[in-house]
């Protein structure tokens, strides 16, 4: 392109060239820098090659991590960055215990003074991009082949493989279910349908606040139930009332302790 005009000049920093320069050291020199970028490509690539082998990542490591570019004694390779190695570490744990949203964390995470490695906030793709990476759980991806690292894991493979279920939406909570006396033992009355229970909390002007636990039928075979809802306490009344009226044979009371027993 330069002996046909269509560049007219090249500047380097060592000297200049043009299209009425030599053509024969013009092209040994172009040969010889062409050789320069080929022998350091290889030699990056070796060097690439023994971290992998090594189990370090060759590349700037994410959030959280530092590289030992200055070769710090006593320090490996990559090791923990302290200003953000526990503030990530607490979204992990964030994610897991409150499932959360991760924009969410991220404004957590921008509260609790987290920042990228040149001090600028954390940008949303940057920030989702954390609980998707293997390299938190002690892996890591390079040319789309999954490595063994020997850094520092912040997370489990565990509690890793349970992030990506919560933020793939394919996670549900189990709702934390109370168990009342009474529930899958007693009928509604009037249609057949099971009794559940609930509680309610009611606070008084004085700031007071009392529990309590209401019985009703759970409409489950006719919407119209017209029996309205019991307080536990008239329940159990009701109930003892009811057991204190039965009598218990003496002929079957003895067959049953004698079948206990």
């Amino acid at each position: 392109m330069l002996q046909q005009g269509i560049i007219k000049h090249i500047q380097t920093y060592q000297r200049s060239y043009f299209p009425t320069d030599n053509v024969l050291m013009m092209n040994l020199e172009f040969g010889m820098a062409n050789q320069y970028i080929i022998d350091l490509s290889l030699n990056v690539k070796r060097g690439q090659r023994q971290k992998l082998d090594t189990g370090w990542l060759p590349h700037k490591p994410p959030l959280g991590y530092i590289n030992n570019k200055y070769q710090e004694p006593g320090k490996p390779p990559i090791f923990r960055d302290e200003k953000a190695f526990h503030i990530i570490k607490k979204c992990w744990q964030l994610l897991i215990e409150k499932q959360c949203s991760v924009d969410k964390l991220r404004d957590m995470a921008h509260e609790m003074g987290l920042r990228t490695h040149s001090g600028r906030p954390v940008v949303k793709s940057q920030f989702h991009y954390i609980f998707k990476n293997p390299f938190y759980y002690g892996h890591f991806l390079w040319n789309g082949e999954l490595y063994e690292g020997k850094h520092e894991p912040m997370v489990s493979k565990q509690e890793f493989d349970f992030v990506q279920r919560i933020i793939s939406g394919k996670y549900r909570s189990t709702p934390n279910y109370r168990i009342f006396p009474f529930t899958g033992l007693i009928r509604c009355g009037e249609r057949g349908a099971m009794i559940t229970a609930e509680k309610k909390t009611k606070t008084q002007k004085n700031g007071n606040t009392h529990e309590y636990t209401y019985y009703h039928c759970t409409k489950q075979v006719k919407k119209d139930c017209s029996q309205k809802s019991i307080r536990k306490e008239t329940l159990n009344q009701e109930l003892s009332e009811l057991l204190g009226s039965i009598e218990i044979p003496e002929e079957f009371h003895q067959w049953a302790i004698k079948t206990l027993k």
